[in-house]
Order: structure tokens, then sequence, then C-alpha cells
């Protein structure tokens, strides 16, 4: 009546029967960590890959300012008896540039390593935007004065929001130190702030030179190189707008650039609401 029972009793099936579960539990568990370690690799390498790209960057980019303050340091060094006094403030005046485009490196090198070894933390804050705007305007003020170029700020009422004040100063400081250094001499900067669907939008707006569709396509990419020079060659690495976006990212906001090349570019980022006063 029960032919299997001539070869196998009950116990002995539900012995197969519970191996039979062990072993798929056990492929199962296999597979999962096979995959969080692929996953896990993918991520080692991705890292890596940046950090390579990241220090290409940086090499790339300190050769330029370090070696000028070296040679003009050298000029005054061993032959300043030779230059008036006017060619001994120009010398001065170029040797102050290399080192404050070596220091704003430095300066966003020190806050990008920060991120990505966690030591930054993101303490968000309720914080007046038009404040905080006005005091990026106010330090960029000589910088935009040298080139003659306007600033502008039109903010639509007074705008708050719950924000990590450290970063969005650094957000809107890289982004206007941009537009100052690719706006020719004369032209002119807008900063807008204005509220839309439960968000903030920051837009600051040039009319300088603009960004090539072939370098658009690379920016806030941190494996993707970007050459531009300012319209009086500043030098500058990218470093800052991958910045810039890390901090957005962190505040769930968004951030891009609109630009068609030789007609200026816009930058915008968001944020998301908190509240609203009047003027």
């Amino acid at each position: 009546m029960h032919p299997t029972n001539l070869f196998f009793s009950n116990d002995t099936l539900d012995s197969f029967y519970s191996i039979g579960l062990f072993l798929v539990a056990l492929v199962g568990i296999v597979g999962f960590l096979l995959l969080v370690k692929e996953k896990q690799d993918h991520k080692i390498r991705k890292l890596l890959d940046d950090k390579n790209q990241f220090f290409s960057i940086i090499s790339h980019d300190l050769r330029g300012p370090v070696g000028a303050a070296a040679s003009l340091s050298e000029l005054l060094a061993e032959d300043i008896e030779k230059y008036s006094r006017e060619e001994i403030r120009e010398i001065s005046e170029m040797l102050y540039q290399s080192n404050k485009n070596s220091y704003k490196l430095l300066e966003n090198l020190l806050e990008w390593s920060r991120v990505q070894t966690g030591m930054i933390t993101f303490s968000p804050e309720k914080i007046i935007l038009n404040t905080l705007i006005e005091e990026n305007i106010e330090l960029n003020k000589n910088a935009a004065l040298n080139k003659n170029i306007q600033l502008s700020f039109e903010p639509s009422g007074l705008i708050e929001v719950e924000a990590d004040k450290n970063m969005i100063d650094t957000v809107v400081r890289n982004l206007l130190n941009n537009a100052i250094k690719f706006t020719d001499k004369n032209g002119k900067v807008e900063i807008r702030l204005l509220k839309t669907d439960r968000k903030v939008e920051i837009s600051i707006t040039d009319n300088g030179i603009g960004i090539p569709d072939d370098i658009k396509d690379k920016l806030f990419q941190i494996n993707r190189k970007v050459i531009q020079k300012g319209t009086e060659n500043e030098t500058g690495s990218g470093l800052g707008l991958l910045l810039c976006s890390e901090f957005i990212h962190l505040h769930r906001g968004k951030i891009w650039a609109e630009s068609n090349g030789g007609n200026g570019s816009t930058f915008k980022f968001t944020l998301p609401f908190v509240n609203a006063g009047s003027n």
C-alpha cells in the first residue's frame, strides 16, 4: 500500500526535509553575502577611483598657484633692487593672488575631506536666507569692485529655512565667487531668492562667458575633469562645485546649472521651505 515505507521511515523523511530546508537557507544566505560583498567591492572601487581623481585634481591645480608664488618670491628675494616701487607692487599683487588661490583650494580640500571621512556633522537650524546672502555679497564686494561688476540681490520676501548654516554659506560663497570669476569687467551678477511649491529656490545669474555644453555635462562629478579659466585667467578645479553638490544633497535639495555658451550662466539650488515673513 505504501512502498516508500519499505525504504524510508517517517523520521527519515522528516530529516531529509529539514536538511533540504537548511541547504536552501544556506544557499540563500551565501547568495546574499556574495551580493553584499559585490556591492561593497563596487563601493570600494568607486571610492578608490574618486580618491585617485580627487588627488589628480588637487595636484594639477595646486601646481599652478604654488609654482607661481615660488617664482614671484624668488624674483623679490634675489633681484628686488632691480625693480621700481611700482613693479614691486605689481609682483606683490600677483603673489597675493597666487597665495589666495592656493588658500581657497586648500580650504575646499579640507571641507571635502571632512565630508568624505564623516568628520563633518550636519547640524540644521532655522536661518534667514536673506541675511546669509547679504553677508556673502558683502564678503565678495571687493572682488566684484576689482572688475567693476555690479552685484544685485532680489529677494521674494523674508525667507527662513532649516539648514546647516556653514554648509549653505559655503554653497553661496562658492557659486558667487564663480559668477564673479567668469564675468567680464563691467558685468553684472544677480542673486534671486524665491519660494516655489514648498521649496526655496536660490539662483545666481551672471552675464559672463557661459559654460560650454561639454563642460556643463561634467559639473558636479568628481570623475569628470573640468578645466575652464576665468575672464582674467583665474584658475579653478571644480572642487567647489563638488562641495556644493554634497552639501545640497545632505539637505535633500537639488543643484543644477543653466547656460548657453557665451551668454552667461545661472546656478540654482533648492532647499525645503520652513517659513516666510514680510520685509
